[in-house]
């Protein structure tokens, strides 16, 4: 028994050192060409986000958050947003008057799985959004564990 738990052990720890944290790279160049984006720059066109989104998902992939609700006895909802919706959903964040946004994940973890195919996931991410009218909403009032699915041929 302890030997089968040492080679599964050891076949995660062998998985997880095959991708070496190039997928949790991949996520923090995410983050970092999601939050250089301003309207204040750039006008916001569903082209723009296509691109974006190219960048980042396999066409396969998808984001998934779990939104947590602490005034709901701390319930959570899922919602899984496939890559053909992803450059409409960041264009209507932006369209409804954010001209920034700025992500920042809390303890990113990547796994390797069948097909070429690579699983980041993280605790925590925390968003500020800037408003054109100068309003802003804290990263503290949004907390979402993401997981993204990148398929590589």
């Amino acid at each position: 028994m302890a030997t089968r738990m040492l080679n599964a052990q050891q076949a995660a720890a062998a998985q997880r050192s095959q991708t070496g944290g190039t997928y949790i790279l991949k996520l923090v160049l995410f983050s970092d060409h999601l939050s250089s984006f301003s309207t204040a720059k750039r006008s916001n066109d569903l082209e723009f986000w296509q691109s974006f989104v190219g960048k980042f998902f396999a066409p396969e992939g998808r984001l998934v958050q779990h939104i947590w609700n602490p005034q709901d006895g701390g319930r959570s909802k899922e919602y899984t947003i496939t890559v053909p919706s992803l450059p409409r959903y960041y264009w209507t964040y932006y369209n409804s008057g954010v001209q920034n946004m700025q992500m920042k994940v809390e303890n990113p973890k990547e796994a390797a799985m069948p097909n070429n195919c690579h699983f980041v996931a993280f605790e925590k991410a925390q968003f500020t959004f800037w408003y054109e009218n100068g309003s802003q909403v804290g990263a503290e009032t949004i907390n979402i564990r993401e997981t993204m699915l990148t398929c590589t041929s």
